[in-house]
């Protein structure tokens, strides 16, 4: 029987070396599991890819990896044996478990726990007359796509990225203050220098050592001001370097003279390293620029914090753009999202006169009557959500989904719903 309601998960990534291997929300999913159980057939559960992290466990190889974790996670794997009963659970293919796509024992190994694995890169799914459009993306990331998927020597550099760097850290993060380096996993790659000097400054660094930085930054911010005032001495809006040369510094005797010597002082070794700085920059500019015409680093224009998301926000466009029937069905999820955000007496008011409206004959299930039925419960959504003071629906919105499904607008409602 084909699904009529839809649960997303993804980036679950079971199983890594050391602490890496242990879950903190197996509680949590194991009682989503369980209320999914109580679900029917009409019901599927599609985990969008990441299931497991294959790449950061490195102490076991092949498809003993995926007994490994198995055997560490028995409480959720339990579960999904009874879940899989009821609903249909779908697994999809990530990066960090490429090799799920690669060997067909997989395939075997998870159907012991009713558990369906897709190895396509993307799958659709129907809602009413409209169409779900599921993928994990990595396909279009360079330092994750495979070059040839489906073979497991075609591994991209992101594997030798986590295998080494994210693995290896998972091993000594009981060594650290506190279990903080294990989330490496969770940083895209061009990311973690700056998050690694980051959790050092918060919880590695001696406390003593972050208070003898106060001066020193004080310092420097003094430095970068005469720096200024010279140069403004220089182009002669000022006779002399007021910062240097002023009342303060004057009245305060040796010390102020002792203060003046430190921060020329800063000045000149500062200056140094500007100076220096600059040829270097262009080198660093010219070595970087040789490296991806050798294509020995991925070709990828993002910066590494704010812009790493804009391929995959130009891979949604694209379906959008090429699939019209998908187009439709994403502004409704726009939509759901927004219904997921809503107070709970706002949901259960929406619920209740969804219920109301049913019973009425002015909303159904046939999907011939899909779109004259959901034009007539948009007012009721509008008005509910217009009065929710932490969200609110715009005309766009609301003409876009007047165009959706009862069906979508029955996945919205449900009061143990989620949508990620």
């Amino acid at each position: 029987m084909m699904a009529k309601e839809f649960y997303f998960v993804s980036d679950l990534h079971f199983g890594g070396d050391g602490s890496l291997m242990v879950c903190d929300f197996t509680e949590k999913f194991i009682e989503f599991l369980r209320r999914l159980a109580q679900k029917t057939e009409e019901t599927e559960l599609i985990i969008a890819g990441d299931t497991f992290g294959f790449w950061e466990l490195t102490t076991v190889a092949g498809t003993a990896q995926l007994d490994e974790i198995i055997k560490h996670h028995a409480g959720i794997f339990e579960q999904f044996i009874l879940t899989g009963e009821k609903i249909r659970i779908t697994m999809m293919v990530g990066n960090h478990d490429y090799d799920l796509a690669c060997d067909p024992v997989y395939t075997k190994k998870l159907r012991a726990y009713n558990i369906h694995l897709d190895t396509s890169l993307e799958l659709t799914r129907e809602v009413g007359n409209k169409k779900i459009w599921i993928e994990h993306g990595q396909q279009i990331d360079p330092y994750n796509a495979a070059t040839e998927y489906g073979n497991i020597r075609a591994l991209p550099l992101g594997y030798f990225i986590t295998e080494s760097l994210v693995s290896g850290a998972s091993k000594y993060s009981v060594f650290g203050a506190s279990d903080w380096l294990k989330d490496i996993r969770s940083v895209d790659v061009r990311s973690i220098p700056d998050w690694l000097v980051s959790n050092y400054f918060y919880h590695e660094m001696n406390l003593l050592l972050r208070w003898l930085l106060v001066p020193f930054l004080l310092l420097l911010t003094i430095t970068a001001a005469a720096l200024i005032a010279q140069f403004l001495q220089y182009v002669g809006v000022f006779d002399v370097n007021v910062l240097l040369d002023n009342p303060l510094v004057r009245a305060l005797g040796l010390f102020g003279n002792i203060l003046s010597w430190i921060i020329t002082a800063s000045m000149f070794v500062w200056f140094f390293v500007i100076v220096v700085s600059v040829p270097l920059y262009i080198i660093y500019r010219d070595i970087r620029r040789t490296l991806f015409r050798m294509q020995l680093f991925p070709s990828f224009k993002s910066a590494p914090t704010n812009e790493a998301n804009n391929i995959y926000l130009e891979r949604a466009r694209a379906v959008f753009r090429d699939k019209p029937e998908i187009c439709s069905c994403r502004k409704a999820l726009s939509l759901a999202v927004r219904v997921r955000t809503l107070s709970k007496p706002s949901r259960a008011c929406l619920r209740n006169q969804f219920v109301a409206a049913k019973s009425k004959g002015t909303v159904t299930k046939d999907t011939s009557a899909s779109r004259q039925s959901s034009q007539n419960i948009i007012p009721i959504m509008a008005k509910i959500i217009t009065k929710s003071p932490r969200t609110s629906i715009t005309p766009e919105v609301k003409s876009s989904l007047s165009a959706s499904t009862s069906e979508v607008i029955r996945v919205i409602i449900r009061p143990t719903g989620y949508l990620s």
